[in-house]
């Protein structure tokens, strides 16, 4: 065999190899959008063998329903995946008015475990008054407006003047959420 001949079937074997390499990125790379992914050895298989983190990068293999096979040898849950690190804030309903002289503020959602999210933030006390008990309740919306789930927060020996910290978990995929609402409910005295 001749040196260009070598030269040829070298060439032709290294555009392959590039072909090859670059069909397979164009596979879809991923992050995982919740807190833990389960990895699957097979789609509704009970058990996990393995987990991911939030916005672990993954090559998306391939999609059987609702499960992705990715190239972690092992199989999510087609809803764990997003096509970009997942933010940790939603959009908020307009104002920060909770109602009832409260008002809210720094509110963010943290992945927590699968299907549901951890919700964080402070609640301020306008209402001239002072209470050993105040619930509230927390609405999340996906992209439509419609409503996913709702979740209470109660805040205790809330005086009038000060700013508390609040967290709840909602059962919603962080990927859903859209939007929150977060509003007065009652009180104690």
């Amino acid at each position: 065999m001749s040196t260009v001949s070598r030269w040829g079937y070298g060439l032709v074997f290294g555009l392959l190899l590039v072909g090859a390499l670059s069909a397979s990125a164009d596979i879809g790379k991923r992050y995982i959008a919740r807190n833990i992914a389960g990895i699957h050895s097979e789609p509704d298989a009970k058990k996990a063998i393995a987990t991911l983190g939030l916005n672990s990068e993954v090559s998306l293999l391939e999609v059987k329903g609702d499960w992705a096979r990715v190239s972690v040898t092992g199989w999510v849950r087609r809803g764990s995946l997003s096509d970009r690190p997942v933010s940790e804030t939603r959009e908020q309903d307009t104002g920060s008015s909770a109602g009832h002289g409260f008002s809210y503020q720094n509110v963010a959602f943290l992945p927590f475990i699968e299907g549901t999210v951890k919700c964080v933030g402070e609640m301020t006390n306008s209402s001239g008054k002072n209470y050993e008990m105040v619930f509230f309740k927390l609405s999340v919306y996906n992209r439509g407006g419609n409503l996913l789930n709702t979740a209470d927060i109660l805040v205790e020996d809330f005086n009038h003047g000060e700013t508390r910290s609040f967290d709840t978990y909602v059962n919603a995929d962080m990927s859903d959420i859209s939007k929150y609402r977060l509003q007065f409910e009652s009180s104690y005295p």
